[in-house]
C-alpha cells in the first residue's frame, strides 16, 4: 500500500536523535502586541513537550483567562511577571517558577516598565 503514497513531510523524528536549536538559530514569531515567542524544540515532530522562550512587554491589563489541555511550567529570566491561575495571582520573579494544569483557567500580566523574559514549557503544543 506504502507503493502508492508518498511519504509524509512531517514524519516522526527517529527516537534516538536528538533536535538541537542554536542560539543565533531563527525560530521568533511575534504573535500578539509586543510579546515574542522563541521557539526552542523541535517543530513538527511527534514530542509532548514545547518549550519556549517568551518575552512579555509591559502590560497593566492581563489578557481574558483561558484553559486548555496539557500543564505549564514558567521559569522566570528576567523581571516580574504575574501569573493568574483559577483567579489567584502569583508574583514571580528571577529563579521563580509555577507549574500548573492548564485545563485551570490562566493568564499573565507583566505590570512593570520593563519587558519579561521567561522560560515556558508546554503540554498541547501551540506551534
Amino acid at each position: 500500500m506504502s507503493d502508492f503514497f508518498e511519504p509524509s513531510r512531517e514524519d516522526p523524528e527517529p527516537p534516538l536523535v536528538p533536535h538541537v536549536m542554536r542560539a543565533a538559530g531563527d525560530g521568533h514569531l511575534a504573535i500578539d502586541r509586543a510579546h515574542t515567542y522563541r521557539l526552542l524544540g523541535a517543530r513538527g515532530f511527534n514530542r509532548a513537550l514545547e518549550p519556549v522562550l517568551v518575552k512579555v512587554a509591559p502590560c497593566d491589563e492581563p489578557e481574558d483567562a483561558y484553559a486548555h489541555e496539557g500543564e505549564e511550567f514558567v521559569y522566570v529570566l528576567k523581571g516580574r511577571l504575574v501569573i493568574i491561575v483559577n483567579g489567584t495571582e502569583y508574583a514571580l520573579g528571577p529563579g521563580d517558577s509555577v507549574h500548573y494544569q492548564s485545563t485551570v483557567p490562566h493568564t499573565y500580566r507583566n505590570d512593570t516598565s520593563e519587558p519579561v523574559e521567561a522560560l515556558w514549557v508546554l503540554t498541547q503544543r501551540l506551534f
